[in-house]
Parts: structure tokens; sequence; C-alpha cells
């Protein structure tokens, strides 16, 4: 389903009914929450790469291109216990220096098998979206950058109903390793986490590991 489209269920009632036994009474993704979604994309992505920082006053930049995978924590709803699986996680990330060590960098994910419950029957889907706008400071060493960051910004789940997550608010903190080859490229070796505003009863924590071909510009 392209991103920005309103979820949508499956029409055969005997996997709804499946997947509601195996979960339990499991919210569905809302209006609510595409709005949510919609709303950062549409305002708060725009406001911070063209409105906070004017263009004349960035310094070199550099994109990332990433793939790596998430491995998330469970959820707790009363006493039933919800399972999540990790899967692939593959996107960009652009990083804007507003002075020469420390920049601001926006991060685009995608997932086709996000945070899926455990025992998903076949037939049912789990995609994913991350956005998050992070600051990023770098301690630059001849060959080698080490990083440290920490930023907010939004995981989207949606496709099949009865997923857990939705739409949710998030936080993240990290740091990797920025490698130059030769020219304007490299790689870039990053490890951070996310933790969302409240899912049940208690707030999702999820941790990702990427390995990416950066090229400065």
């Amino acid at each position: 389903m392209p991103c920005g489209e309103a979820p949508h269920g499956t029409t055969d009632r005997d996997l709804g009914a499946t997947i509601s036994r195996r979960l339990g009474n499991v919210p569905a993704l809302t209006e609510v929450n595409v709005r949510l979604f919609q709303n950062c994309v549409r305002v708060v992505f725009p406001a911070l790469l063209f409105g906070v920082f004017p263009a004349q006053g960035l310094l070199a930049s550099d994109l990332t291109f990433y793939v790596g995978g998430v491995n998330p924590g469970n959820l707790h709803s009363g006493a039933r216990q919800v399972n999540l699986d990790g899967g692939a996680v593959y996107g960009f990330r652009l990083n804007m220096n507003f002075i020469p060590t420390v920049g601001l960098e926006q991060t685009f994910g995608f997932s086709s098998n996000f945070l899926a419950p455990s025992g998903l029957p076949d037939g049912q889907d789990s995609n994913g979206f991350i956005y998050s706008a992070n600051v990023i400071v770098n301690f630059p060493l001849k060959n080698f950058t080490p990083y440290a960051t920490a930023g907010a910004g939004l995981i989207w789940q949606h496709g099949s109903d009865n997923l857990p997550v939705g739409g949710e608010f998030a936080l993240n903190y990290g740091g990797g390793i920025k490698w130059k080859l030769f020219g304007p490229t490299g790689l870039r070796f990053d490890a951070r986490g996310y933790t969302t505003t409240k899912v049940y009863d208690n707030s999702l924590n999820m941790f990702e590991l990427s390995a990416g071909f950066f090229v400065k510009f």
C-alpha cells in the first residue's frame, strides 16, 4: 500500500477472526494515526528542512543509503504479552551541517515486515515507515568520524487490521562511525534505540543496527 493512503483490512472474515484470537482485543490503525503521520510529513519535515537553518548557513552535507534490521521489545496489555518479530529496514539519511561538527540529519526508513506480531497469519501485511529529525555531533579523525545523535520523529505501522502499534511519536538516540573511502564516498555503521510513547500498558523500545554507503556534497 502506498505511503499516505488510509489502511485497509482483508475481506476474509476467517483471517480476521484468526488474528483476533491470537492477539486479543488489539486496536486497529485509526484515522487519528493517519492524520498524525500526514501532519508530520507535511508540516514538520519541511519546517525542519528549510525553515530552521537558512541555506546560506549550511556547510558540508552527506547522503547515506542504508540497510539494517530492527529488534523490538515486547508489549503488554493487562496480563497478555504480545511478542513482536524483528525485520529488515532500509532507507536514506540526509545530514546538513550548520557548524563544522554539528548538523541536522533526517532519516526516512521503510520496511515490509515491521514490528509484526508473532504468529501473524499468511496473507496479513505489517509494513512500516520511520521518520526522524536528529541533531548529530561529529568527532572527526583522519579517516574515521565517530558521531553521537539524538532526535525525535514518527514510526508508522500499516497494512492489515489489528496491528498493535499504528502511528506513534518516537524518541531515538545512538551513534556510529563514518569511514572515508575515496573522494567524497565512504561507509557508515550506525546503532540506535527508539522509544515510543505509550503503546498498550507500556512504551515500545526498539533497537536498530544498520550499515550504509554515504556521499558528501
